[in-house]
């Protein structure tokens, strides 16, 4: 991948060490125009140093690489550095860094020794996860696999919604009206129906309200029967949640809900109270952010109550506290950008500069999704649709239905994830299932099929690598462009890093199986001569190695037969 740009640079470096802090990889360009050559290196940055106008500077540059057999020309074009690669040494120079590991064991050093602490998904206790917890859900993963491909420490950290008034009102239903064998069949949807249905009996009844409330207050003061039916009610709730991240390979650290920071919340509560930065705005406790442009933070309601942007300020601490991170990363819907951004602001006045290593990285609306099964859109039902589709596409392949079933689901699973990472995370998604669903075009579907027929072709060919293959004989237009594609992962993988946009690997993704295919349409691999055989094998296996990491990257099922 880089190893060549590595060698450009050290050359330099040792014929003029006083370019050492201004050379790197990093500096690269692809020209605009593809015929001046492969990468370019802009020389202006250097002229202060070297005391020469850019021309003059790429001009005893150029002198470096007269003897490079690296390249096929070294040309300076107003002050740019022009690179075409010898197609030989560039292929050999790529293929060789994905097979033998460098290019991954390089991309590992990115975050060797550092921490970061990430909130995603965030469900809430006694509800089922639902179409509002997609997003979050996927987007947070994708961010954590691409953080810990870099070699980074992640802690994931899922912050559960189980505190505040709803639990008071869940508890009296269920001491009021709850059954034990109805709860034991299905115990969160079964506490769905009796949170509606107090909302119901309320209507009639406005004294339920007090009731709920006593009934959290109780919680709050650590009521034996309430704690236990409020932790019951967690307990089932995230065994019920899990089912489902395991269906599609999502795991967390921690289930921390807001409950676990109420004893910290009060401590944020007193030192508030002590800061010059709080104010009584109305009889609440606030942090003043006028001058900051934002409105207050509340730390404190009038009536004493605590509310979650108290229980954000005491779980960052918490977080800080405990592990220490190098940067801690909050995905959430857009529309919370605020809430965030008063929170850090409230922080970081309280003295805590170490906010600044946090960040909210927002995300927008999914819409136009539907099921057959009605209104309430929950995650499973989602998965179930995608895979109930898919199955009435491929009921006519022969394939062991046992098989079919499991693969249909990773498919289903598969167009669900990349229809979401395949837009920026900041637009709105609008959901079409059949296009979803497609097995041709920029799919789920069309990815997971491009790494079987690779899996397929290697699988089938009898060629059998001996060392290093001729890599002469993959110089022609066609192959070359797919290992050009295939030299950008490095480039395209830190872009999704210092971007928090898995995006950018799925549009990396769904070109590199446009070259796959379009290399697959005009070169014979089986039953070709045994060189030009073991030369393409040997590229398919590197390619297979680094299309396997891009779908594990963005958490698309990896499959070996549809």
């Amino acid at each position: 991948m880089n190893s060549i740009k590595d060698s450009v640079i050290q050359k330099i470096i040792r014929s003029f060490p006083a370019l050492k802090e201004l050379a790197s990889v990093s500096a690269f360009e692809v020209p605009k125009n593809p015929e001046f050559g492969d990468t370019a290196l802009p020389c202006f940055r250097f002229s202060a140093v070297l005391k020469k106008p850019p021309v003059a500077v790429a001009e005893e540059l150029k002198k470096i690489f007269r003897d490079d057999t690296s390249f096929e020309s070294v040309e300076n074009t107003g002050g740019y550095l022009n690179f075409k690669y010898s197609r030989k040494a560039f292929a050999e120079s790529v293929l060789s860094d994905i097979n033998d590991g460098s290019v991954f064991e390089r991309l590992k050093e990115e975050g060797s020794g550092k921490t970061m602490v990430i909130d995603y998904s965030s469900l809430n206790i006694a509800k089922e996860p639902h179409i509002g917890h997609l997003r979050s859900t996927i987007i947070g993963n994708s961010i954590y696999r691409i953080y810990d491909f870099l070699g980074w420490k992640v802690i994931r950290i899922n912050h559960l919604g189980d505190w505040g008034t709803q639990f008071g009102k869940l508890i009296y239903a269920f001491i009021s009206w709850g059954d034990e064998k109805e709860l034991g069949k299905n115990p969160v949807r079964y506490l769905q129906d009796l949170y509606v249905r107090f909302h119901k009996e309320e209507e009639n009844d406005p004294s339920l309200s007090s009731a709920a409330r006593d009934w959290f207050v109780k919680l709050e003061n650590g009521d034996p029967e309430a704690r236990k039916l409020w932790q019951r009610f967690k307990d089932y709730t995230i065994e019920g949640i899990k089912k489902t991240y395991d269906r599609i390979d999502v795991s967390f650290d921690f289930y921390r809900g807001e409950g676990y920071y109420e004893s910290g919340a009060k401590d944020v509560i007193k030192m508030v109270e002590a800061s010059p930065v709080s104010k009584i705005s109305e009889g609440a406790l606030v942090i003043d952010l006028e001058e900051y442009g934002m409105p207050p933070c509340i730390v404190r309601k009038s009536d004493g109550a605590t509310i979650y942007s108290t229980r954000d300020l005491a779980a960052a601490i918490d977080r800080h506290n405990e592990f220490g991170f190098d940067k801690m990363i909050y995905v959430t819907e857009l529309k919370q950008q605020l809430h965030f951004s008063q929170v850090f602001k409230s922080l970081e006045l309280l003295g805590y500069d170490w906010i600044k290593k946090a960040e909210h990285i927002g995300f927008g609306s999914i819409l136009g999704i539907s099921t057959r099964k009605g209104n309430v859109i929950y995650l499973e039902d989602i998965f179930d649709e995608a895979k109930s589709r898919v199955l009435d596409i491929m009921k006519d392949r022969d394939i062991d239905e046992t098989q079919k079933d499991i693969i249909a689901d990773k498919i289903g699973i598969g167009a669900v994830i990349f229809q979401d990472l395949s837009r920026s995370r900041v637009k709105n998604i609008e959901f079409d299932w059949e296009r979803v669903l497609s097995f041709d075009g920029e799919t789920g579907p069309y990815l997971q099929y491009s790494y079987v027929r690779i899996v397929n072709i290697i699988q089938k060919s009898s060629a059998v690598i001996n060392g290093m293959p001729d890599f002469s004989l993959l110089t022609d237009d066609v192959t070359y462009e797919l290992i050009k594609t295939m030299s950008y992962f490095e480039s395209k993988i830190r872009s999704a890093y210092n971007e928090h946009e898995p995006s950018v690997m799925a549009s990396y993704l769904i070109n590199l199986a446009k070259e796959f295919n379009r290399f697959y349409r005009v070169n014979r691999i089986i039953g070709e001569e045994n060189d030009v055989s073991e030369s393409r094998i040997f590229l398919l296996i590197a390619l297979e190695s680094l299309y396997r990491r891009c779908l594990q990257i963005l958490n698309i099922p990896v499959i070996d037969k549809m």
